[in-house]
């Protein structure tokens, strides 16, 4: 069950909308919180997401997954990103993941993603995933040289109030994909979609980590969300959130 709560404008970022919102205790439920028209957008770690003046949505999925225990939490993070990359994908080639929360567009940045979790005695009892999507945008300021909007990608412009319903189906399904099987633990499927969608796996690249330039490639992701990675040398590392740069402008 999708319930759709629509702000023509906020000055907060929806993940704030969301989390005033009272428990259910329904683990079939999400509500849907979105808007066209976002002053204060959020990002991962405290970045700032760009929203733009009605030409792209931000919204977040709110959900209540009682059943999921905590150290399991990466991997629907794994099921809500790619139901985002489902749906982008609907609208043409070209699109991937890149670790650990943005959808980008060959090597440029369509939306970005951000999870937040409420944890109890070892059990999920909230997440807010949040999801900002560059749509109809033309120009982008110049602190972003690597946006991209869909409208970029193919020239069409898309009916914003049609996208947010076809995303949050695309998103729901997953959920409900993973809580389905949740109880036999399997989550090969989800690891296995999730690295065959990342930007650059499987390519010797130059990556900055930890502040030292290393020539690697992506291997693998555990089970806590840490990207692994073979290095040039023979040696293996393995990066958490903000330890590791892509050696291109960000």
């Amino acid at each position: 069950m999708i319930n759709f709560h629509y702000h023509p404008r906020t000055e907060i970022s929806t993940q704030d909308l969301a989390r005033s919102f009272p428990e259910t205790r329904d683990e079939d439920r999400m509500d849907a919180v979105y808007t066209f028209c976002q002053a204060q957008g959020r990002g991962q770690g405290g970045n700032r997401w760009f929203g733009g003046e009605g030409k792209n949505l931000a919204v977040t999925f709110l959900f209540e997954p009682r059943f999921l225990e905590a150290r399991h939490l990466f991997f629907l993070n794994m099921a809500l990103s790619l139901g985002v990359l489902r749906h982008a994908r609907s609208n043409g080639e070209g699109f991937s993941l890149k670790w650990p929360n943005d959808l980008f567009w060959q090597q440029r940045k369509a939306g970005g993603l951000l999870l937040e979790a409420s944890v109890c005695a070892g059990f999920v009892e909230r997440i807010r995933f949040g999801v900002g999507l560059n749509v109809n945008e033309t120009v982008f300021p110049v602190s972003l040289p690597r946006a991209v909007s869909l409208f970029m990608t193919d020239g069409k412009t898309r009916n914003l109030e049609r996208e947010v319903r076809m995303l949050s189906e695309s998103v729901y399904a997953n959920y409900v994909d993973f809580k389905a099987s949740y109880a036999g633990k399997t989550f090969g499927k989800w690891r296995q979609e999730y690295l065959s969608a990342l930007l650059f796996k499987d390519r010797w690249r130059d990556y900055v980590f930890r502040g030292q330039g290393i020539r690697a490639r992506i291997e693998g992701v555990d089970d806590y969300g840490c990207l692994e990675l073979e290095v040039a040398d023979g040696s293996f590392v393995r990066a958490g959130f903000k330890e590791l740069r892509y050696g291109f402008d960000e």
